[in-house]
């Protein structure tokens, strides 16, 4: 259950520092957002399409963090 609630925190601070670092990094006009948005969900699905693989908790700390950071990206993008 701890567990659990540690997972929800690492993926919930995670979207929350890439939506930060995705608004300002998405004002700079060398970046193209299409590719930052695309590469966003890409990673996203992989990571969801390799989670029943990830068998011990460390890996699934990692996933939430990734997945976190990448829920952030596409959500700021969408806006």
């Amino acid at each position: 259950s701890m567990q659990a609630a540690f997972l929800l925190s690492v993926m919930g601070i995670s979207s929350t520092l890439s939506r930060a670092a995705v608004g300002v990094l998405a004002d700079l006009p060398q970046v193209n957002d299409v590719i930052v948005y695309v590469t966003a969900l890409l990673v996203s699905g992989a990571a969801t399409g390799l989670l029943p693989l990830l068998k011990s908790y460390p890996l699934l700390v990692v996933y939430s963090a990734l997945f976190g950071g990448c829920s952030g990206k596409v959500q700021v993008l969408l806006i």
